[in-house]
């Protein structure tokens, strides 16, 4: 394969991730949050990040920009943003309030933002009966 992450969510010309795949990648990730946070101290989480990783943005929680301190929460915050840009294919520098806003104005707004490769593909309740979540 040999494509990078980037390539496989905006390229239209390439291989893309089917729904299943996008599904497979956030609960994997989830859990991967999870034993971090179930196995490791608040500690030997989030400081080791300042030194380490500065974060990206769009990614990053607003809070830390105030407080300067990684939380529980802005791991949150972050997974939130990597689904959104998984279902949308619009990266998070892409005035993500803006598209936000118009999901939430609009009945219709999901399926305006939707990635135009998943829609009709993607049910998600039937994906959850089947995964038991």
């Amino acid at each position: 394969m040999g494509q990078s992450l980037a390539n496989l969510l905006y390229d239209e010309g390439v291989w893309s991730l089917s729904w299943k795949q996008r599904l497979q990648v956030f609960l994997d990730i989830a859990h991967g949050i999870g034993y971090l946070h179930e196995r490791l101290s608040k500690e030997e989480i989030f400081d080791d990040r300042r030194t380490s990783l500065k974060g990206t943005y769009g990614y990053i929680d607003p809070d830390y920009i105030s407080t300067r301190k990684f939380t529980t929460k802005s791991d949150i915050y972050s997974f939130g943003i990597i689904i959104f840009e998984f279902i949308t294919a619009i990266h998070p520098q892409q005035d993500l309030m803006e598209y936000v806003n118009l999901v939430s104005m609009s009945p219709d707004g999901v399926e305006e933002i939707l990635y135009k490769q998943l829609v009709g593909k993607c049910n998600i309740e039937e994906e959850m009966v089947q995964r038991h979540i």
